[in-house]
Parts: C-alpha cells; structure tokens; sequence
C-alpha cells in the first residue's frame, strides 16, 4: 500500500481509503448482526439495551421484556439496511478504482483490504464471543436460579490427537454429532421433499383430484419458502464455514471424530489409532480376515432356501425378505474412554444386508412362539421398580450385581438353536415342518457371521453376531436356559436369594447370606457353562447401581434414586440445531417422563428436575420450555391412569426431509389423513466430517436412478435399478452385444443410429442413490418428466407419461423458473 502510495493521484488515493472505510464499516455492521442474531436465538439481551427503570409489576416486567426484544430487532433491521447501503456503496467505488487503477494496483489494494478487514472481523468476534459467554452466565443465574449440586458430566468433547482446534471449532464440535446444519435449498433436496410427499399422498390413499389440490398447495408453501430464504441472510453461513475449516483439519491430519461408548462424548483420534485398536479387538476375540466377500453366494443361498419354505413363511413374507443389491454389514467403533487406553466395542450396520429384513421376521416369530417357562429378565426400570419396590429387605441382606463377561460372543449357537427346536417340539405352537423350516433359516442366517471394516472382510467365528436384531433375544433364551437350571438345581444358596433380575447381560440379586456366600454364589454361576463367565459388584454404603437408577436400602424398604454414570456428558440436540421441536425436545419428554412415572421420594425427583434444567441450559434451552414441558407430561400421566386412550384409526408413519418451516406446513397437511409425518435429517455433524475408515463402495455399486447417455450424439436415456448401476450398465452393453435390442432403449438406439456407448464412467451419470423401491419409481418418473420438459427431442424413453405426472407436473416452475416468468 505504501509503495502505491508513492505515485497515485490525490483523487485516486482518496477513492482508495474511501473504499477501505467503507469495507471495514461493512465488515464492522456484519459482525454486529450475527452477534446480535446470536442474543435472539438464544434469548439474551445485550448490553447496550439498557432501561434504567426497574418495574416491580408483573406487567410492567412482561412489557418491559417486549420492548427489549423489539428494540433488538429493530436494531437488527436497521444494521440491514445500514450494509445494503454499503454494499452498493463499495459497488460504485469498485467499479470507480478498476476504472483508474492498473490491474496490478488493484490488486494490492483488494490484498491490503481483505487482510484489514480479516485482523478487524477477528478482534471483533472473540470480542463478541466473550460478550456471549458473560450474558449466557448472566442470564443463567439470574433468569434460571438451577444448579445441579450432585450431578457432574463427563467431558463432551476428548482430543487424543495433538490437533489444536479455534474457540469456534471447539464450540461447534461441543455441539454434539447429532449437530443437524441447515441443509441448502436445491434441487436434489426438493426432489426429495416432492417425491416423499407424493408416496404419502399414496400411502393415504388421496384420489387424483385431492392430490393435484395437495401438490398446489405444496408448491404455494415451497415458493414462499424460496423467497424467504432469498431475502434474509443465511444464519448458517458461519456454521458451515467453521464446518469445511474442521473436516479440513481432520483430513489433512488423518484424524477421525467418533462417539465414545457408555457415554455421548466425541472422541477425536487418529485414523491408525482407531484402527490398530479394532484390529486388535479381533486378535483378542478370534475374529480372522476373509479372502472374498462372500455375500453373493449368502444370498443365493438363501433365495434358495426361503423359496423352498412351504409352510412357516407366506409368498408375501418370502417376497419382503429379498433385498436388491445387498453389502456385507459394516463394522464401527467406539472406544471405551472409562477404561485405560480406550480400547473399542464394536457396532456392526446390518442394515442392507442380504439376512436383515429374513431377521427381522425371524425374531417376530421367535418372540411370538418361543414360551419362557420362567423368566427373569426385566425390560426396562419402570418394570423393575414395579416388581421390587414392595419387597421388604431382610436385616442382614446386601445387594449384589453380576455382568456377563462379552455376552454376545461367547453364546454357542449350536446349543441355542437346539433349546429352541426343543422349546418349540414341547409347546406344540408350530408344526413339525414349521419347526424344521425355522431351524434351517436360523442355522443359515447364524452361520454367516461376517463384516466389513477397512475395505476388508472379516469373520467372527464363534457366538452371535454383534449386529444381528435376533442376538439380543437369542441370548436371553440361552441365558435364561441356565438360570432355569441354576434354580432347579438343588444349590442351597437358591434359598438364600430374595430376589433376582436380569436385563440383558446385568443382573440384580438381592441376597439374604453373608459376603463369603455371596462369592461362592458367584464361583456357582461361573460353573453353569465354560463359555459365560460372570463378574461382581458388591454394594457399596448399602446402595447399588442398576440400569439407570441407584437402588438403596433404607430402613429395609427401596429408596430410588436417578443413576448416571461417570462418562454421561449433558450434550442433547442443541437448541441451534436444524432439528424440528420434536425431535429437540424429546431427550427432554424421556428424562421427565422417567422421572415423574418412577417411584421417587420428593428429594429425589426434585434433584432430577434440577440436573435435567441444567442439561437444557447447557444446551441453549429456557428452564420456562422444561416447566412448561414438565407439567403437561404429569397431565398426560394423570389422564393415562384415569382414561382409557382407544384410537379407532390406524396410523400409518412415513417421513419426508425437514428443510425447516416448509415441511412442517406440509406435514400439517396429512393431519385429516391416517398418515403420520416424521421428519428425516442428513446434514448432521456426524454424517459431514471424517467418522470411519474406508468402506465407501464406488458408485456404480450402488443402486437408485441414472441416465445413460449416447456418446454419438446428444440422445440419453433415464432409468432406474434396484441392482448395481454396474450390473444394470452391462445389460444395456450386452443387449447391443447380443442383438437383444427389445430389452434395451439404447441398445436399439445405438444399432438404428450406428452410434457407440463409451464406458460406464463416461456414459453413466448417477442422478439419485436409493434402495427403497417405491421411492425409486417415483423418482424416476419425476426426473423423466423433468429431463422431457428440458430436452423432449433428446429423451429416448418410450413412456413418458405416468399417473403421478400432473402431480409433479405443478413443481415444474421450482425447477424452471426462467419459463414461468416468460
């Protein structure tokens, strides 16, 4: 700058610091608007909204507070149009220095002002970021009044790394991984939204005229939507900065963010760290690497098997069993950040594997028609409570717990099977050949007990699969097989127990017997099979810690308390998050519906509510919204145990995008319908940065809508597959090969015309990946009708007209816009 100084022109120097003044101002209104937009999403008033007058009435408080606000908004409206000003003023003074400036001079001038404004924009943040932190520990004394005395959390987020992050990337990662950012408004998530509304439209069974009057109604909301968004600011643009900043961070690093396990911490390790530990879980478990994936093969055996199924399955089941284009189930990790050097559990994604839904069914019928003679398992702590807590404790009697040593590994599945083909033979609730049949599809589902980690296959070789729906039941019968055998028995300690509860791999005794016998118990339990060993933990100042409550004997009755364990952080959705209320609020519904429905003692439930106003204030919440919450869940209890609810309409649930306000008012439109909308989110935190080793599959393995295109000339063709787009390619290339030309519109194309296809990376264009098969048809339909309007004469599909085309026909102008306005 110093060097231009030298040899400009009065005029041209004067134009010069014109336009550093005017860029610095802007930078200036800028960061006063988001800090001040800050204040109203959190509810705070700054600083410089001062009323000296203090008013006692409580109208005068509530008229006070509006004003406040007003006044804040008001200040937010005048800083907009304070910058449109100088926006347009920096335009003229722009386009006045290019026009006296050499490029190179302009140039210097851009540099020297872009790094000013940089040094200004970041003072000024970290001013404003501790001004937040001061009115946030302003308003939380002084509007909330709650402290949690005896509740302390666990770190949210653990660096193992020695990456150093900015006060605004530890603030956005501090923010859960459930972080949902504001997804944008295009196109591909319109489609979406559209084709989502219409299968709903279907699912309700809404005739052609009531979904043509849907589908405007829709549009009208959308359009409205789209205007908005144009002319407010983008309140995320921050967020998604701060966003790209720290996906940068962990790539260039290799670092990997994952959830920590018993506990809702963010872990943040190095990519080699994560996957010597989990490599090392298989070394310890007897878990060998794969030379093939032997999912094909899994699948065909199994289309075998379930079409030979004459009598435990209908054609209707069978049919819902077989999924298109089925991957081996993924392996993920979590580590153990309560244990010394935070070895991993692992959770295997079964989803979309070849025995996922064939599971699903299984553990139906299993759950169905498999009889416990006696059982222990308790399901939940409300269950629990309700069986012990009339119980009265004998003098002398101390609580115990046993935990299963890595349950799901060690349960032989040989020997389940056959207690349950025994189970089923004695009660008589299936026939022979039903028994018969499910035994063979378990041993068959069982026996192929394989995942994917690392772009590698892996085999667990002995117990249940991690992943599998039909383990946690399967492990139950095992289990409870011995426990029926441990009290059967002729054991004298069995009288010594007054009561004993399991869920799943925990159990609960309370035992009438000395310290010793206690240990002879277990070393008892230890000898029921050489797979299942159990540990002990003794009760401690007459309490003990079971599922999510702390049991204590108090003068010989149960006295509950709300247990959370050591690594329990306070992170739920955060306020800010792109989430709809409900899916914010509902940590909030379970954590005060546990404690209203529990047996708790006054001081108890009072210092629930307490530690529960605290996790919602550190997550941007009013103590107003919890109260508020709160009582209308203690109405809703008191009308369910003095009414009976009956509905006589099935709802039917599906869900549709949630881009905000828009798909909330869509939603409201199926009210009068049997159809109940869910909201999907897919621009979480998790989902955007780094969070697992290689195991992305290539495009072309994966299924959904794709356009084929003539390499020739400017022909293409829309199609969809639920196989691979891979597989789906070769079919079209082989019916050219082959002169099968019926089976191909552009194999046929390509023979009339002489023309080519080149390779699939070069013809193919993956428009949508999608495995649900309804979905699939409609969105092939809408991108015809899209890809017709745009180029009719190059579109070789032989049916371009379906029964949903008027409906999508109305969103023509979302994606058209230049010919609506014609």
């Amino acid at each position: 700058m110093d060097k231009i100084k030298l040899y400009l022109p009065s005029q041209a120097l004067r134009t010069v610091y014109s336009f550093k003044n005017a860029k610095l101002k802007l930078t200036k209104v800028i960061c006063s608007v988001k800090f001040n937009k800050e204040c109203v999403s959190h509810g705070f008033i700054p600083n410089y909204i001062n009323i000296t007058k203090k008013w006692r009435s409580q109208a005068a408080r509530i008229a006070t507070k509006k004003f406040e606000n007003n006044w804040l908004r008001t200040e937010i409206k005048l800083q907009h149009k304070q910058k449109e000003e100088l926006n347009r003023a920096l335009y003229h003074l722009h386009l006045e220095l290019t026009s006296i400036l050499h490029p190179l001079e302009m140039y210097y001038v851009d540099e020297y002002v872009t790094t000013l404004c940089t040094k200004v924009r970041t003072t000024i943040t970290d001013k404003h970021s501790k001004k937040l932190e001061s009115l946030k520990e302003k308003y939380d004394s002084a509007h909330n009044n709650v402290t949690s005395k005896t509740q302390t959390f666990y770190e949210r987020v653990i660096n193992e790394t020695n990456i150093s992050f900015t006060n605004t990337e530890q603030a956005l990662l501090n923010k859960g991984l459930k972080h949902n950012i504001k997804p944008k408004f295009n196109h591909h998530n319109l489609k979406n939204l559209i084709v989502d509304t219409k299968k709903a439209a279907d699912m309700a069974n809404l005739n052609h005229n009531e979904q043509i009057v849907l589908a405007h109604k829709v549009n009208e909301i959308i359009q409205k939507e789209e205007k908005k968004a144009k002319q407010h600011s983008n309140p995320t643009f921050e967020e998604n900065k701060v966003l790209k900043q720290l996906k940068h961070k962990l790539n260039e690093h290799d670092a990997l963010v994952v959830k920590s396990d018993k506990g809702n911490s963010t872990v943040i390790l190095y990519k080699n760290d994560y996957i010597t530990k989990t490599l090392n879980f298989f070394a310890e478990n007897n878990i060998t690497e794969l030379n093939h994936d032997p999912t094909t093969k899994f699948q065909k055996k199994l289309k075998k098997m379930l079409n030979q199924c004459n009598f435990l399955l209908s054609d209707k089941q069978i049919k819902g069993c077989t999924l298109m284009n089925p991957t081996a189930p993924k392996l993920r990790a979590q580590p153990k950040i309560h244990k010394q050097n935070s070895p991993i559990r692992p959770i295997v994604n079964s989803k979309n594997t070849p025995a996922y839904k064939l599971s699903q069914l299984l553990n139906n019928i299993l759950r169905e028609f498999y009889t416990f003679e006696t059982t222990y398992t308790v399901k939940n702590a409300h269950e629990l409570t309700t069986l012990i807590k009339d119980i009265k404790i004998p003098g002398e009697a101390r609580f115990a717990s046993f935990d299963i040593v890595n349950l799901f590994t060690n349960i032989p599945v040989k020997d389940t099977i056959e207690i349950i083909r025994k189970n089923l033979i004695i009660h008589k609730k299936l026939t022979i050949p039903e028994i018969t049949e499910l035994v063979d599809l378990l041993e068959l589902v069982l026996s192929h007990n394989y995942f994917s980690f690392n772009n590698k296959i892996y085999q667990q070789k002995e117990g249940l699969a991690m992943g599998n729906c039909m383990s946690s039941f399967l492990a139950d019968i095992f289990i409870n097989h011995l426990e029926n055998k441990f009290f059967k028995g002729e054991n004298k300690l069995v009288q010594k127990i007054v009561y004993y509860k399991r869920y799943v791999d925990d159990t609960l005794l309370l035992f009438d017997g000395t310290k010793d016998e206690l240990e002879e118990l277990l070393t008892s339990f230890n000898s029921l099979h050489n797979k299942i060993k159990f540990t002990i933990e003794h009760e401690t100042n007459q309490s003990i810690n079971f599922l999510d409550l702390t049991i204590v004997n108090e003068q010989q009755e149960h006295n509950l308390y709300i247990y959370r364990k050591p690594t329990y952080t306070d992170i739920t959705i955060h306020e800010s998050s792109h989430h709809p209320n409900t899916h914010k609020y509902a940590a909030f519904r379970s954590m005060l519906n546990r404690a209203h429905t529990l047996p708790l003692k006054p001081k108890a439930l009072t210092q629930e509510i307490d530690t529960i106003k605290t996790i919602a204030i550190n997550n941007g919440y009013s103590v107003k919204s919890i109260d508020k919450l709160s009582k209308k869940i203690q109405t809703n209890i008191i009308q369910k145990n003095t009414e009976k609810i009956t509905t006589d309409t099935k709802q039917i649930f599906t869900s549709i995008p949630y881009l905000g306000t828009v798909s909330q008012k869509i939603a409201n439109l199926f009210k009068k319908t049997n159809i109940k909308i869910s909201f999907s989110t897919n621009s979480k935190l998790g989902y955007h940065l780094p969070h697992t080793v290689n195991t992305n599959k290539p495009i072309t393995q994966h299924s959904g809508i794709y356009k084929l295109q003539c390499n020739s000339c400017p022909a293409f063709y829309i199609g969809k597959t639920g196989r691979t787009f891979h597989t789906r390619y070769k079919e079209h290339t082989d019916a050219f090969r082959l002169n099968h030309f019926e089976k191909s519109t552009i194999a046929n194309h390509m023979y009339v015309n002489k023309h080519r296809l080149d390779n699939i990376h070069n013809s193919l264009t993956v428009l949508h990946t999608e495995p649900n098969s309804k979905k699939l048809s409609l969105l092939e339909q809408l991108e015809i009708m899209l890809h017709k309007e745009k180029y009719p004469q190059n579109l070789l599909n032989e049916q371009t007209e379906f029964n949903s085309h008027n409906f999508f026909y109305t969103f023509k102008s979302l994606f058209f816009p230049e010919e609506s306005n014609l």
